[in-house]
Protein backbone atom coordinates (compact mmCIF):
# COMPACT_ATOMS: atom_id res chain seq x y z
CA UNK A 1 0.00 0.00 0.00
CA UNK A 2 2.87 2.38 0.85
CA UNK A 3 4.41 1.87 -2.58
CA UNK A 4 1.05 2.42 -4.24
CA UNK A 5 0.53 5.71 -2.37
CA UNK A 6 4.05 6.83 -3.25
CA UNK A 7 3.46 6.01 -6.91
CA UNK A 8 0.16 7.91 -6.85
CA UNK A 9 1.86 10.93 -5.27
CA UNK A 10 4.58 10.81 -7.90
CA UNK A 11 2.05 10.70 -10.71
CA UNK A 12 0.14 13.63 -9.19
CA UNK A 13 3.31 15.70 -8.88
CA UNK A 14 4.28 14.83 -12.44
CA UNK A 15 0.79 15.82 -13.61
CA UNK A 16 1.11 19.22 -11.90
CA UNK A 17 4.44 19.86 -13.59
CA UNK A 18 3.48 18.60 -17.03
CA UNK A 19 0.22 20.56 -17.01
CA UNK A 20 2.30 23.72 -16.66
CA UNK A 21 3.41 23.19 -20.28
CA UNK A 22 0.15 24.78 -21.38
CA UNK A 23 0.77 27.84 -19.21
CA UNK A 24 4.39 28.42 -20.35
CA UNK A 25 5.62 28.97 -16.80
CA UNK A 26 7.85 32.02 -16.65
CA UNK A 27 9.02 31.91 -13.01
CA UNK A 28 11.99 29.94 -11.65
CA UNK A 29 10.62 29.02 -8.24
CA UNK A 30 10.68 25.43 -7.00
CA UNK A 31 7.56 23.65 -5.85
CA UNK A 32 7.63 20.72 -3.49
CA UNK A 33 5.98 17.33 -3.14
CA UNK A 34 6.84 16.26 0.40
CA UNK A 35 10.61 16.66 0.68
CA UNK A 36 11.31 16.32 -3.05
CA UNK A 37 11.66 19.52 -5.08
CA UNK A 38 10.08 19.54 -8.52
CA UNK A 39 12.39 21.15 -11.07
CA UNK A 40 10.74 24.26 -12.54
CA UNK A 41 9.55 24.16 -16.12
CA UNK A 42 12.35 25.33 -18.40
CA UNK A 43 12.25 25.35 -22.18
CA UNK A 44 15.16 23.48 -23.83
CA UNK A 45 17.48 25.86 -25.68
CA UNK A 46 17.63 26.14 -29.45
CA UNK A 47 20.73 24.47 -30.87
CA UNK A 48 22.60 25.26 -34.06
CA UNK A 49 22.18 22.11 -36.21
CA UNK A 50 25.83 22.34 -37.31
CA UNK A 51 26.88 21.44 -33.76
CA UNK A 52 25.47 17.94 -34.24
CA UNK A 53 27.99 15.68 -35.96
CA UNK A 54 28.35 11.98 -36.79
CA UNK A 55 24.60 11.54 -37.12
CA UNK A 56 23.58 7.89 -37.35
CA UNK A 57 19.87 7.33 -38.01
CA UNK A 58 18.55 4.20 -36.30
CA UNK A 59 15.15 4.53 -37.98
CA UNK A 60 13.37 7.03 -40.21
CA UNK A 61 13.01 9.56 -37.37
CA UNK A 62 15.30 8.42 -34.51
CA UNK A 63 19.09 8.44 -34.42
CA UNK A 64 22.22 9.25 -32.47
CA UNK A 65 24.67 12.10 -32.90
CA UNK A 66 27.72 13.68 -31.30
CA UNK A 67 27.29 16.97 -29.43
CA UNK A 68 30.11 18.51 -27.37
CA UNK A 69 31.98 15.16 -27.37
CA UNK A 70 28.95 13.34 -25.94
CA UNK A 71 26.53 11.00 -27.68
CA UNK A 72 22.96 12.31 -27.81
CA UNK A 73 19.69 10.91 -29.09
CA UNK A 74 17.82 12.86 -31.76
CA UNK A 75 14.21 12.64 -32.94
CA UNK A 76 13.20 14.33 -36.16
CA UNK A 77 9.91 16.09 -36.75
CA UNK A 78 9.68 16.82 -40.47
CA UNK A 79 7.20 19.52 -41.46
CA UNK A 80 6.45 21.61 -44.53
CA UNK A 81 7.96 25.09 -44.46
CA UNK A 82 4.56 26.80 -44.44
CA UNK A 83 3.57 24.81 -41.33
CA UNK A 84 6.66 25.51 -39.20
CA UNK A 85 5.17 28.52 -37.46
CA UNK A 86 2.15 26.48 -36.41
CA UNK A 87 4.19 23.45 -35.32
CA UNK A 88 6.93 25.29 -33.40
CA UNK A 89 4.85 25.94 -30.22
CA UNK A 90 3.99 22.23 -30.23
CA UNK A 91 7.68 21.29 -30.47
CA UNK A 92 8.55 23.69 -27.65
CA UNK A 93 5.79 22.29 -25.43
CA UNK A 94 6.89 18.74 -26.19
CA UNK A 95 10.51 19.64 -25.39
CA UNK A 96 9.33 21.16 -22.12
CA UNK A 97 7.33 18.04 -21.31
CA UNK A 98 10.36 15.83 -21.88
CA UNK A 99 12.98 18.07 -20.25
CA UNK A 100 12.62 16.55 -16.79
CA UNK A 101 15.01 13.86 -15.52
CA UNK A 102 13.47 10.38 -15.67
CA UNK A 103 11.44 9.19 -12.69
CA UNK A 104 10.04 5.72 -11.95
CA UNK A 105 6.65 6.89 -13.23
CA UNK A 106 7.92 8.84 -16.27
CA UNK A 107 10.93 7.00 -17.68
CA UNK A 108 12.13 8.98 -20.69
CA UNK A 109 15.39 10.50 -21.89
CA UNK A 110 15.56 14.17 -20.80
CA UNK A 111 15.31 16.64 -23.68
CA UNK A 112 18.17 19.15 -23.51
CA UNK A 113 18.00 21.05 -26.82
CA UNK A 114 16.08 21.30 -30.06
CA UNK A 115 17.08 22.38 -33.55
CA UNK A 116 15.13 24.24 -36.20
CA UNK A 117 15.94 23.63 -39.83
CA UNK A 118 14.31 24.18 -43.18
CA UNK A 119 12.90 20.65 -43.22
CA UNK A 120 11.58 20.72 -39.67
CA UNK A 121 12.79 20.24 -36.10
CA UNK A 122 14.93 17.87 -34.09
CA UNK A 123 14.57 17.15 -30.40
CA UNK A 124 17.94 16.43 -28.76
CA UNK A 125 18.00 14.11 -25.76
CA UNK A 126 20.60 13.26 -23.15
CA UNK A 127 21.84 9.77 -23.92
CA UNK A 128 22.96 7.13 -21.40
CA UNK A 129 26.48 7.49 -20.02
CA UNK A 130 29.49 5.84 -21.64
CA UNK A 131 29.22 3.03 -19.09
CA UNK A 132 25.79 2.05 -20.43
CA UNK A 133 24.47 0.73 -23.71
CA UNK A 134 21.13 1.21 -25.43
CA UNK A 135 19.33 -1.11 -27.83
CA UNK A 136 15.80 -1.27 -29.11
CA UNK A 137 13.40 -3.77 -27.63
CA UNK A 138 12.65 -4.85 -31.20
CA UNK A 139 16.29 -5.84 -31.78
CA UNK A 140 16.26 -7.93 -28.59
CA UNK A 141 13.10 -9.76 -29.61
CA UNK A 142 14.36 -10.27 -33.16
CA UNK A 143 17.40 -12.27 -32.06
CA UNK A 144 17.21 -15.89 -33.16
CA UNK A 145 19.40 -17.21 -30.36
CA UNK A 146 20.18 -16.56 -26.72
CA UNK A 147 18.31 -17.30 -23.49
CA UNK A 148 14.67 -16.28 -23.09
CA UNK A 149 13.65 -13.69 -20.51
CA UNK A 150 11.92 -15.06 -17.41
CA UNK A 151 8.35 -14.06 -16.55
CA UNK A 152 9.46 -11.55 -13.89
CA UNK A 153 11.70 -9.71 -16.36
CA UNK A 154 8.98 -9.67 -19.02
CA UNK A 155 6.33 -8.45 -16.62
CA UNK A 156 8.69 -5.75 -15.32
CA UNK A 157 9.18 -4.42 -18.86
CA UNK A 158 5.44 -4.26 -19.45
CA UNK A 159 4.81 -2.50 -16.13
CA UNK A 160 7.44 0.19 -16.73
CA UNK A 161 6.13 0.98 -20.22
CA UNK A 162 2.60 1.23 -18.79
CA UNK A 163 3.83 3.64 -16.09
CA UNK A 164 5.25 6.05 -18.64
CA UNK A 165 2.15 5.93 -20.85
CA UNK A 166 -0.13 6.49 -17.85
CA UNK A 167 1.91 9.54 -16.75
CA UNK A 168 1.83 10.92 -20.28
CA UNK A 169 -1.95 10.54 -20.54
CA UNK A 170 -2.51 12.02 -17.09
CA UNK A 171 -0.54 15.03 -18.31
CA UNK A 172 -2.81 15.30 -21.35
CA UNK A 173 -0.35 14.07 -23.98
CA UNK A 174 -0.94 11.22 -26.44
CA UNK A 175 2.11 9.29 -27.66
CA UNK A 176 0.58 8.16 -31.00
CA UNK A 177 3.59 6.02 -32.04
CA UNK A 178 3.99 3.42 -29.30
CA UNK A 179 5.78 0.35 -30.68
CA UNK A 180 8.83 -1.79 -29.99
CA UNK A 181 11.06 0.17 -32.38
CA UNK A 182 10.48 3.19 -30.11
CA UNK A 183 11.39 1.51 -26.81
CA UNK A 184 15.09 1.53 -25.96
CA UNK A 185 16.60 -0.68 -23.26
CA UNK A 186 19.45 0.88 -21.28
CA UNK A 187 21.75 -1.42 -19.32
CA UNK A 188 25.36 -1.54 -18.03
CA UNK A 189 27.93 -2.53 -20.64
CA UNK A 190 28.79 -5.57 -18.53
CA UNK A 191 25.23 -6.95 -18.70
CA UNK A 192 25.04 -10.05 -20.86
CA UNK A 193 21.99 -12.11 -19.89
CA UNK A 194 18.29 -11.44 -20.40
CA UNK A 195 17.75 -11.01 -16.66
CA UNK A 196 19.64 -7.74 -17.08
CA UNK A 197 17.85 -6.38 -20.11
CA UNK A 198 17.88 -2.91 -18.60
CA UNK A 199 15.45 -0.07 -18.08
CA UNK A 200 12.93 0.57 -20.89
CA UNK A 201 12.79 4.15 -22.18
CA UNK A 202 9.90 4.93 -24.55
CA UNK A 203 10.95 7.39 -27.25
CA UNK A 204 9.53 8.27 -30.67
CA UNK A 205 7.66 11.28 -29.30
CA UNK A 206 7.87 13.26 -32.54
CA UNK A 207 4.22 12.44 -33.28
CA UNK A 208 3.00 13.05 -29.72
CA UNK A 209 0.48 15.82 -29.18
CA UNK A 210 -1.57 17.44 -26.49
CA UNK A 211 -5.15 16.23 -26.13
CA UNK A 212 -6.78 19.66 -26.15
CA UNK A 213 -10.55 19.80 -26.34
CA UNK A 214 -12.13 17.13 -28.50
CA UNK A 215 -9.35 14.96 -29.96
CA UNK A 216 -9.38 14.11 -33.63
CA UNK A 217 -11.16 10.93 -34.62
CA UNK A 218 -8.01 9.36 -36.06
CA UNK A 219 -5.90 9.72 -32.93
CA UNK A 220 -8.13 9.57 -29.91
CA UNK A 221 -6.81 8.23 -26.64
CA UNK A 222 -8.05 4.76 -27.42
CA UNK A 223 -5.56 4.51 -30.31
CA UNK A 224 -2.76 4.51 -27.73
CA UNK A 225 -4.71 1.77 -25.96
CA UNK A 226 -4.64 -0.39 -29.08
CA UNK A 227 -0.90 0.24 -29.48
CA UNK A 228 -0.26 -0.59 -25.84
CA UNK A 229 -2.11 -3.86 -26.29
CA UNK A 230 0.47 -4.98 -28.83
CA UNK A 231 3.39 -4.52 -26.43
CA UNK A 232 2.36 -7.00 -23.69
CA UNK A 233 1.43 -9.40 -26.50
CA UNK A 234 4.95 -9.21 -27.94
CA UNK A 235 6.45 -9.45 -24.45
CA UNK A 236 4.30 -12.50 -23.64
CA UNK A 237 5.39 -14.29 -26.82
CA UNK A 238 8.89 -12.75 -26.72
CA UNK A 239 8.71 -12.19 -30.45
CA UNK A 240 7.98 -9.16 -32.70
CA UNK A 241 4.37 -8.48 -33.63
CA UNK A 242 5.06 -9.00 -37.32
CA UNK A 243 5.94 -12.65 -36.65
CA UNK A 244 2.78 -13.10 -34.58
CA UNK A 245 0.69 -11.62 -37.40
CA UNK A 246 2.36 -13.84 -40.01
CA UNK A 247 0.97 -16.86 -38.18
CA UNK A 248 -2.54 -15.46 -38.54
CA UNK A 249 -2.63 -13.89 -42.01
CA UNK A 250 -0.53 -14.09 -45.19
CA UNK A 251 1.64 -10.95 -45.33
CA UNK A 252 3.94 -11.99 -48.19
CA UNK A 253 4.68 -9.23 -50.68
CA UNK A 254 3.17 -11.22 -53.56
CA UNK A 255 -0.23 -11.39 -51.90
CA UNK A 256 -2.51 -8.43 -51.20
CA UNK A 257 -3.81 -8.55 -47.65
CA UNK A 258 -7.59 -8.42 -47.68
CA UNK A 259 -9.40 -5.94 -45.46
CA UNK A 260 -11.53 -8.81 -44.23
CA UNK A 261 -8.37 -10.58 -43.03
CA UNK A 262 -7.26 -7.47 -41.16
CA UNK A 263 -10.69 -7.25 -39.61
CA UNK A 264 -10.33 -10.80 -38.29
CA UNK A 265 -6.85 -10.15 -36.87
CA UNK A 266 -8.09 -8.53 -33.65
CA UNK A 267 -10.66 -11.29 -33.24
CA UNK A 268 -7.99 -13.98 -33.69
CA UNK A 269 -5.64 -12.32 -31.19
CA UNK A 270 -8.50 -11.87 -28.72
CA UNK A 271 -9.29 -15.56 -29.04
CA UNK A 272 -5.73 -16.68 -28.35
CA UNK A 273 -4.65 -14.23 -25.66
CA UNK A 274 -7.95 -13.59 -23.87
CA UNK A 275 -10.34 -16.49 -24.48
CA UNK A 276 -7.67 -19.19 -24.35
CA UNK A 277 -5.91 -17.39 -21.49
CA UNK A 278 -2.42 -17.24 -23.02
CA UNK A 279 -1.81 -13.69 -21.75
CA UNK A 280 -2.78 -14.60 -18.19
CA UNK A 281 -0.65 -17.75 -18.35
CA UNK A 282 2.41 -15.88 -19.65
CA UNK A 283 2.19 -12.61 -17.68
CA UNK A 284 -0.52 -12.83 -14.99
CA UNK A 285 -3.96 -11.41 -14.22
CA UNK A 286 -3.18 -7.65 -14.43
CA UNK A 287 -1.95 -7.72 -18.06
CA UNK A 288 -4.89 -9.95 -18.92
CA UNK A 289 -7.34 -7.34 -17.59
CA UNK A 290 -5.70 -4.64 -19.70
CA UNK A 291 -5.51 -6.74 -22.86
CA UNK A 292 -9.24 -7.46 -22.68
CA UNK A 293 -9.69 -3.72 -23.36
CA UNK A 294 -6.74 -3.23 -25.73
CA UNK A 295 -7.55 -6.20 -27.98
CA UNK A 296 -11.34 -6.23 -28.37
CA UNK A 297 -13.17 -9.15 -29.96
CA UNK A 298 -15.09 -6.84 -32.29
CA UNK A 299 -15.08 -3.23 -33.45
CA UNK A 300 -16.07 -1.69 -30.13
CA UNK A 301 -13.81 0.96 -28.63
CA UNK A 302 -12.37 0.33 -25.16
CA UNK A 303 -14.04 2.20 -22.32
CA UNK A 304 -11.44 4.78 -21.27
CA UNK A 305 -12.37 4.68 -17.57
CA UNK A 306 -11.91 0.91 -17.56
CA UNK A 307 -8.68 1.25 -19.56
CA UNK A 308 -7.10 3.67 -17.07
CA UNK A 309 -8.28 1.51 -14.17
CA UNK A 310 -6.56 -1.48 -15.78
CA UNK A 311 -3.43 0.62 -16.39
CA UNK A 312 -3.31 1.61 -12.71
CA UNK A 313 -3.69 -2.04 -11.69
CA UNK A 314 -0.83 -2.87 -14.04
CA UNK A 315 1.39 -0.15 -12.54
CA UNK A 316 0.64 -1.43 -9.01
CA UNK A 317 1.43 -5.00 -10.03
CA UNK A 318 3.82 -6.84 -7.67
CA UNK A 319 6.82 -8.26 -9.53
Amino acid sequence: MKNSLAAAAGLKAQHMFLSSCNDRAQHSEHSYDGNKPIVPARLPLVLDPSQLTRIDMLSSTIGSALYQDATVLIEEKRVQSNMKGKIKPHVEALGLLLSQPPTPSFQTFPCVRYTEERGGFQLVFQFPSSTEKARSLLSVLSRSNGPLADVGTRLGLAVQVCQTLLSSHIAGWLHRDLRFENILLVSPLSAQSTDRLGRPYPCGFSFARQALGEPSESFERYMDAYSLGCIPTEIAEWTPLRKIIKKLIDTSSSVDVKLSDLGLLSQSMHGRYITEGVASFRLGAAPMKMLVLCIPAGDEKPDLADFYSALEDMVDCDI
